[in-house]
């Protein structure tokens, strides 16, 4: 979940770098596009698993989870047809370090939290380093921030956890350095289906904890504020 969070934060400024005719193209739709793939990804956050996001009408997201069921991998349909083949090595490392930094994080929650804390700008330029210029854009800030209101909707919700995880001790992101992925490299975190795929009926999702729902209505609350002062200077 960590991964598709970021691809999904960056999701606008990652199409727009791979074409115009991308944008808004039905074959590789945006989140914005088609906010379907939202309700998956909650129902993803409670069950614990990728079930809902693997049935046929994912197949055109930009972000295609669906292929998690065929290959046990993503597919990243954003990418027009180039000409140069030293374009899709320049794509396959952005994809890197998206990899790369969704590794340094416990939860999508601490990647909302982590880019509140830095703001737009720095935290974007630690996950994409020598390729930030690349996917720099005019309006960035925006775009990533309307997106941020997307994955906020399905980061805070409680997870029902089937077994406890060991509390990680990795320093925070702007503490660490990233890895050396490159295109050359075998992109083979994801796993096999086995590994992704549970089928089996859901469990009841547990009750949110009060003080972390109420963490949660502040955050949101905090960062639709800061939406709203930008659009009114907007309209200034």
């Amino acid at each position: 979940m960590n991964f598709a969070s970021l691809y999904l934060i960056f999701e606008d400024i990652l199409v727009k770098f791979c074409g115009e005719s991308r944008e808004g193209n039905f074959f590789c739709l945006r989140m914005k596009d088609a906010e379907y793939l939202l309700v998956g990804l909650l129902e993803c956050m409670i069950r614990g698993d990728f079930n809902s996001v693997i049935g046929g009408e994912y197949r055109y997201a930009s972000l295609n989870m669906n292929a998690l069921r065929k290959f046990g991998s993503l597919e990243f349909r954003g990418m027009r047809s180039p000409e140069d083949f030293m374009d899709i090595e320049t794509w396959t490392n952005i994809l890197l370090k998206l990899k790369d930094a969704a590794q340094e994080f416990e939860t999508p929650r601490e990647i909302i939290e982590q880019l509140s804390m830095d703001g737009v700008q720095q935290f974007t330029r630690k996950i994409f380093g020598d390729q930030y210029s690349l996917v720099q854009c005019h309006d960035m800030e925006d775009l990533i921030m309307d997106s941020v209101r997307y994955v906020q909707n399905y980061a805070y919700v409680p997870r029902n956890k089937k077994k406890s995880r060991k509390a990680s001790t990795s320093p925070r992101l702007q503490e660490r350095t990233y890895g050396t992925s490159t295109a050359t490299d075998t992109i083979n975190f994801i796993g096999t289906p086995e590994d992704n795929v549970v089928l089996q009926p859901p469990e009841p999702p547990p009750q949110p904890d009060t003080a972390e729902q109420q963490r949660r209505e502040d955050f949101i609350q905090q960062m639709n504020q800061q939406r709203g002062a930008r659009l009114r200077r907007q309209n200034d």
